[in-house]
């Protein structure tokens, strides 16, 4: 079953107290009615349970007796919260303009491969646990037992992915747009005693140019707030061939092909065969591996006087000192040093570091040459 019965129980409790109240249903053309929506949230390992009666302003009723009915249900889980919210807003968003609380506390405990995750009313944390469990213990084989690779967690939440690797890199930085996620992924790594996962709240393209640590391993989904996924994949390998793991949720063919077209390694959704995809993880892994030792010195090195670039292992030295240079620098210190000789335009500078889309931006070029 898709919903829990605990949940269906609840449902049930809500909706006969307010029809015994004969409290209304809000008309979201009209703007005008009481009952908005019903939120609930349950740890699949942990049972708890949260509940949020989301309603607006326009009336006022006592919630004690419901409460006191919620707790008296023969639960298989446990109600570790109840919460009043209300949202006046015009949209059928589910937001607050005021939270209260009305029994126990705002937030629930989940496992996943023995980690605990503190999940608040609107943290998002992926609903099916346990198919989550497989997933990412398949990513985390995937990586290895590599001590020494840093990875990076673009768009990471609430920091799930990143603490789950956290066991097998020398560092995990996620990388997430919404300062309240990465504000909850610090608190959970703290509550799991990780202290080699760094959580930088921003823009993603915009902290990864800021950032002197290069990646080994990037973790992307392709279901993102402000740009596609597939975007990130092809700027991403504008100036590196840093192995990229797409998890999506997207199961589509056409979905797939297009991510590993633009420069994916591989593709992880679910449902999914767990041998197959081993499988074809193992692929992945000696393809790369074969890639990198076959490269020839000439074509993987450039020399010139005291500068050196190594564009298989993405570093520069100059007098044999590494470079501390941002991803954007160093893309246009290859880029250069690949066209020796050549006059290039600022349009050809542009749309080869930045990409097609930013071909126009000389200003943004001008900051850096």
């Amino acid at each position: 079953k898709l919903v829990h019965p605990d949940l269906t129980a609840i449902l049930s409790c809500v909706l006969e107290f307010f029809t015994e109240l004969g409290a209304v249903h809000y008309k979201k053309m009209q703007h005008t009615g009481y009952l908005r929506h019903l939120l609930l949230r349950r740890g699949v390992t942990s049972g708890e349970i949260l509940v949020h009666v989301i309603t607006t302003s326009q009336a006022e009723y006592d919630y004690a007796p419901l409460v006191s009915r919620l707790l008296a249900l023969p639960l298989e889980g446990k109600i570790v919260g109840i919460m009043h919210i209300i949202n006046d807003s015009l949209s059928d968003v589910v937001q607050s303009d005021e939270t209260r609380l009305l029994y126990g506390q705002d937030y629930f405990y989940e496992t996943l491969l023995g980690l605990r995750f503190k999940i608040s009313t609107f943290s998002f944390f992926q609903p099916n646990s346990l198919a989550a469990e497989v997933l990412y213990s398949i990513v985390r084989d995937y990586i290895g037992d590599t001590k020494d690779k840093e990875v990076f967690d673009l768009y990471s939440g609430t920091g799930t992915i990143a603490q789950l690797l956290a066991s097998v890199a020398k560092e995990v930085i996620g990388v997430e747009i919404v300062e309240e996620a990465v504000e909850a992924a610090k608190v959970n790594a703290a509550l799991n005693g990780l202290t080699n996962c760094r959580f930088i709240a921003g823009d993603v393209l915009k902290v990864l140019d800021n950032l002197t640590e290069k990646p080994d391993m990037i973790i992307l989904d392709l279901g993102l707030p402000d740009i596609d996924g597939i975007n990130i994949i092809r700027q991403i390998r504008t100036w590196s061939m840093t192995p990229i793991i797409v998890i999506s949720a997207r199961s589509e063919d056409t979905d797939k092909i297009e991510a590993l077209d633009n420069g994916a390694d591989d593709y992880l959704t679910k449902p999914f065969s767990v041998d197959e995809l081993l499988a074809r993880l193992r692929v992945t892994q000696r393809r790369l591996s074969f890639m990198q030792e076959t490269m020839s010195a000439q074509d993987s090195v450039f020399v010139n006087g005291p500068l050196k670039i190594d564009f298989s292992a993405g570093c520069a030295c100059l007098n044999e000192e590494p470079l501390a240079l941002t991803p954007t620098e160093y893309k246009l210190l290859c880029l250069m040093a690949r066209n020796v000789g050549k006059v290039l335009t600022h349009t050809y500078i542009t749309e080869h570091v930045w990409g097609s889309s930013f071909k126009s931006d000389v200003a943004s070029l001008r900051v850096f040459m």
